[in-house]
């Protein structure tokens, strides 16, 4: 934990903590942990999040691309083809430390997820490996979406549960959601307001932040390079009509549509969170 001498503006920054988008009890919460864990979620921002918080005095606890439910399989590994053997709540640091996952928009998230690359010149180039490999598939963003949306199609087994529902990893067998709290991602914005909303939960001064933490939060890391459009100029009308119908949940409980969010909200209770894997049905508990 960070120790500083507080001073009057320093709690001023602390209060905005409580303005809307924040779950009341985030402060709370998050005093109670001296880590944090994140379970990253692929193509959603986590290399950028990872690339801040290592710049900061926090124990950060960041081992990617597990899940949280035994029962389901990940393999090929959704990003680097590198299997990733274990649960996120078998890894260090899951138990003690603040728990914190991110969401993005789907319609963004899927066009990124289409055009990854693994970065390594030639590596699995040629080989149907991880979410890269799908070109290998669907040579087009077009017949790609048609198989996302028709599951009579092929898809790799290893990536099965990501064209159900991508945030699957962070829910455990019985469908409770292993993250304290999920930040939304719209082109970074969200997630910084996020990620700076923690450091000062945590007790650092947004008067004095170190140069390299500042750095790292003007870094946007991890593109996509194959993509060479805004997302929303891939999706047709019909397509975007058929995706609002499979993500008629997903899209309602995260607060997002077509063109970025919907709500005001930019940190999510995790813990109000709950997901059917038998019936692909997410909902908030406090609706049920």
């Amino acid at each position: 934990m960070i120790c500083h001498n507080f001073t009057e503006i320093d709690f001023r920054d602390v209060r905005t903590l409580f303005l809307p988008g924040s779950p009341k009890n985030f402060l709370k919460k998050t005093l109670e942990k001296n880590s944090i864990f994140h379970l990253h979620i692929p193509k959603t921002g986590g290399t950028f999040l990872t690339d801040v918080f290592t710049k900061t005095n926090l124990t950060f606890h960041n081992p990617s691309h597990r899940k949280c439910n035994a029962k389901i399989p990940l393999y090929p590994d959704p990003t680097d083809s590198v299997p990733r053997p274990g649960l996120f709540q078998d890894q260090k640091g899951f138990g003690e430390s603040l728990r914190i996952s991110i969401v993005r928009n789907p319609f963004e998230w899927l066009v990124s997820y289409y055009f990854h690359h693994h970065g390594i010149p030639g590596l699995f180039f040629d080989e149907v490996k991880g979410v890269g490999g799908i070109r290998g598939i669907y040579p087009t963003f077009d017949s790609f979406i048609e198989a996302y949306c028709d599951e009579e199609k092929y898809w790799p087994k290893g990536l099965s549960e990501f064209r159900r529902f991508y945030p699957f990893q962070i829910f455990d067998e019985a469908g409770n959601c292993q993250a304290h709290f999920i930040f939304k991602n719209a082109n970074n914005r969200e997630l910084i307001r996020a990620i700076t909303f923690t450091t000062v939960a945590y007790g650092y001064s947004l008067r004095n932040y170190p140069v390299e933490v500042l750095e790292a939060l003007d870094t946007k890391s991890n593109v996509s390079v194959a993509k060479k459009k805004d997302y929303r100029e891939y999706y047709s009308l019909s397509q975007i009509d058929m995706l609002n119908r499979k993500w008629k949940e997903i899209l309602g409980v995260f607060g997002y549509d077509f063109e970025g969010s919907s709500d005001a909200q930019f940190i999510i209770d995790g813990q109000n969170l709950r997901y059917s894997f038998k019936e692909n049905k997410l909902w908030k508990n406090n609706d049920n």
